[in-house]
């Protein structure tokens, strides 16, 4: 159902879906402008927005006991066919001459292009990120590879991890963007976590999580970020430094940024190279190599 485009939806679904538009614009419509000290004062975002959720509360209602007898009409369905109504109702799409027939395909293809950007331009910097490759890492065999390419790698069987190694990081695949691998005689081990971020806002209380998991059973755990001048605020570099009572101890072995910043303490202020990042990487390999359970959480790169 969430794959299925809005204007295909409602051409499979015409008779429910102007229903559905029908009761959604008669309950916006009843909305009185005087409740809220005329229209300029309803234009407000806050007020607007209820009065929105006011109309889709009772449409759905409206909705479900028309519906309730007939099995094929699901929740799900009626939910999308409502969300159709209101996003016609509040693209204005006849303002720029385009028909009422044509509206949710004009949606549907500016959504799909949204989407494609997001989509393109989130992995943009994981992609730079796997193509650093400092003259340390090219020596030793060290690189970083993207999340995709290790689960294949997995599958395939063609990492030389222990396989309860390979489980765990089958379970956190979503959770870090890229790997870091050594390559010994011919064998490639993931020793590595790394995540990406373009600003830390973007679930950084969440990564931290999987980043101690990832402390705990000894693989050097870090982030990349892009602009890092949130980690200048105390409760942020708390989180990577650790030393205050909500974060008393660190959350990645290292965290490098490459604007924002100043170097501090596990804070990295690297270039656009990344060969800090990319230096700590082939110390972090030689102590996973030689002495792994060295690669703990108070481990600190040189």
């Amino acid at each position: 159902m969430s794959k299925l485009q809005l204007s295909q939806l409602i051409a499979e679904h015409r008779d429910i879906y102007d229903y559905c538009e029908k009761k959604y614009l008669k309950e916006w419509s009843a909305i009185n402008y005087k409740n809220f000290k005329g229209e300029a004062e309803f234009k407000k975002l806050d007020i607007r927005r209820e009065a929105q959720r006011d109309a889709i509360d009772k449409t759905l209602i409206n909705c479900l006991v028309k519906y309730a007898d007939d099995e094929s009409v699901t929740d799900e369905l009626l939910w999308a066919l409502i969300s159709a109504a209101h996003k016609y109702n509040l693209a204005h799409l006849q303002d720029f001459g385009i028909s009422k027939d044509d509206a949710m395909l004009v949606y549907d293809r500016c959504i799909s292009a949204h989407q494609s950007w997001n989509k393109a331009s989130g992995h943009s910097f994981e992609r730079y990120i796997s193509r650093v490759q400092t003259s340390e890492m090219k020596e030793n065999e060290v690189e970083f590879v993207l999340q995709k390419d290790i689960l294949r790698k997995i599958k395939n069987g063609q990492l030389s991890n222990a396989e309860k190694d390979l489980k765990l990081i089958q379970n956190w695949a979503e959770n870090f963007d890229l790997y870091a691998v050594q390559t010994i005689h011919k064998k490639p081990r993931i020793f590595g976590c790394i995540q990406i971020k373009t600003s830390i806002r973007d679930r950084v209380g969440r990564d931290d999580q999987f980043s101690k998991l990832s402390m705990d059973n000894c693989f050097w755990t870090v982030e990349a970020v892009l602009n890092g001048a949130f980690f200048r605020l105390p409760k942020y570099k708390a989180m990577v430094n650790g030393g205050s009572e909500t974060y008393p101890t660190n959350n990645w072995h290292g965290v490098y940024a490459m604007s924002g910043i100043r170097s501090d303490g596990r804070l990295y202020r690297d270039d656009d190279a990344f060969r800090c990042m990319g230096n700590h990487a082939v110390q972090a390999a030689h102590i996973f190599s030689v002495n792994r359970p060295q690669l703990n959480r108070e481990w600190k790169a040189k």
